[in-house]
This record gives C-alpha cells, structure tokens and sequence, in this order.
C-alpha cells in the first residue's frame, strides 16, 4: 500500500469522524509540499479552525475555500485551457448536451505542447493534496474562475472531484425552448467572472464570504481581499510561478497581486520553494 493511499483513506475516515484529528499532522496530509513554513502556516491554521476547543473555531458551515482556476489548479501557460479548446471550436454551440459532450470528447484528446500529456492531467499534485485536505476538515472547496462557467464544469469538475454546482465562472445568458423543454445557450455574457466579478459571484452563488481564497493574478486580488474581511481570521494564498525548470517562471499579469500580497502580508507560496514535486505524472523526488 503506498504512503499517499494511506493518507487518502486516513483523511476519508477523518471525515467520517472515525478517527482523531490529532493523528494528521504526524501522516503529513501534503506530502508534495516541503517542509517550509508556508507549509506549517496552512496545516496549522486548518486545525485551528476545525478545534471546537480553539479561539480560532468556525463552524463546520462557514468553512469556504475558493480556488482560482487557471494558473491555481493547473498549468495555464502558453494559453488558458478556455482559449486552447476555443482555438479548435471556435463556433458557438447552444445546446448544453452537445456542449458538454464535445469537452469531454477533446478533454480526452487535447495535449499540452510542451508536456505531452493530457491537459486534464497537467493539473498540480500539491493542489490536489490540498483539495482533499480542506475536505477532510468538513472544508468545502469551490473553484471561481474566469473562464466560460460550462466549459470548466465539464472539463475540471472529474479532476479534482468538486461537484459543478461549487464551480463558479463567466456564465452567459440561457432561454429555455417551451417547445423542447431544454435549456438553450446564447453567446450573450449574462456575468464576467473576472477583477470585481469574482467576489461578486462568489456572494450570488455561495452566499458567504470565503474563509479561505488561493490565486495566482492580479485578477483575483478582490476575491482575495473579499475573504480579507470574513468575521473570521482568513487564510489568503497567492501561488507563485517562479520555476522555469519544472513548470513556468513568469511574473506578467501577477505584478500588482505580488505587491498586494506583501503589503497585506498574504501567504505566498513559491513553486519552487515550497513544493516537492508540480504534476501527478512525475513522481516524488525522494
């Protein structure tokens, strides 16, 4: 039995309150995360959270996590996921079905250039680690993204096991045909998900304010500063892509989020600093 399938079922018996919370940190939850205090930072602060005998405690309903999509949850370079299906389908599709069914036909087909594997699997090990963690701890995990809400639902709701009524996005205007009694797409933006769009749609379809938010882009400083003002003490993650060796090091488009972070002292967490390994296709360093 290998360590990381130990840990997923030890957290699937946490969650069901079959063992100790206590018993975690000597499994180590992450282990495709160094041992660095950003680390240390988040395992910390997630049990603090959860301990009904903590001043930190938030009840179980309050635990909100947000995560960025592109960028956050997998690689977005040399283009967003969106923009690379969009290049091979360019025409509009309405009907749902046929939408849905052609994403998943090409996310099936669709390799990275550089990577040569699957973009669905070019998704990020330490991320995934983190997924499962929150959910352990009765976190619930919601992605919010600039991308075509649709085309994320069907493409990232199986890789990372968030059901697509937790997947937040750029949505557009739907009718529904009386006469087929079906629900039809137009290309009509009905909410941009993006810059001040983001917390705006987190609070239309969640409701809370997040008690926990990760991005990577100055497009996702509001959302970010959003949990900044939870009743609760939040947990603000910027990722950093600074590893030219393993995966990208680039800074474009992230200047004003890294300023941000600092001056708001968000936890920063380094690609190359802070993780072990960045993709489930390549195995752990040992």
């Amino acid at each position: 039995m290998t360590r990381n399938f130990t840990i997923l079922i030890l957290l699937i018996l946490l969650q069901a309150g079959c063992i100790n919370q206590t018993l975690l940190p000597a499994l180590d939850p992450l282990p495709s995360w160094k041992n660095t205090p950003v680390k240390e930072s988040i395992i910390r602060y997630v049990q603090q959270i959860s301990d009904p005998n903590s001043v930190l405690y938030v009840e179980p309903a309050d635990r909100i996590a947000v995560f960025d999509f592109d960028g956050t949850l997998m690689v977005e370079k040399p283009d967003y996921i969106q923009k690379v299906f969009k290049q091979a389908f360019p025409s509009f599709i309405p009907s749902p079905a046929a939408f849905d069914t052609l994403v998943a036909a090409w996310s099936n087909t669709a390799r990275h250039p550089r990577f040569q594997r699957l973009y669905k699997d070019c998704v990020y090990q330490p991320m995934l680690e983190l997924l499962n963690f929150f959910e352990a701890y009765n976190i619930r995990n919601f992605i919010c993204t600039g991308s075509d809400m649709d085309f994320i639902r069907v493409f990232s709701s199986p890789a990372y096991g968030i059901p697509t009524e937790r997947i937040i996005g750029t949505s557009y205007r739907v009718r529904f045909d009386s006469l087929k009694k079906e629900i039809v797409r137009t290309s009509e933006i009905n909410s941009e998900c993006w810059k001040s769009g983001k917390p705006e749609n987190i609070y239309m379809h969640i409701g809370k304010k997040p008690l926990i938010v990760i991005g990577n882009a100055n497009g996702d400083i509001p959302m970010i500063r959003y949990a900044g003002t939870n009743k609760h003490p939040s947990l603000r993650l910027l990722l950093i892509h600074d590893d030219a060796v393993r995966e990208y090091a680039y800074y474009e488009g992230a200047e004003e989020a890294i300023r941000t972070a600092r001056a708001e002292h968000w936890i920063m967490i380094s690609m190359k600093n802070d993780f072990k390994t960045i993709f489930p296709f390549i195995a752990l360093p040992r």
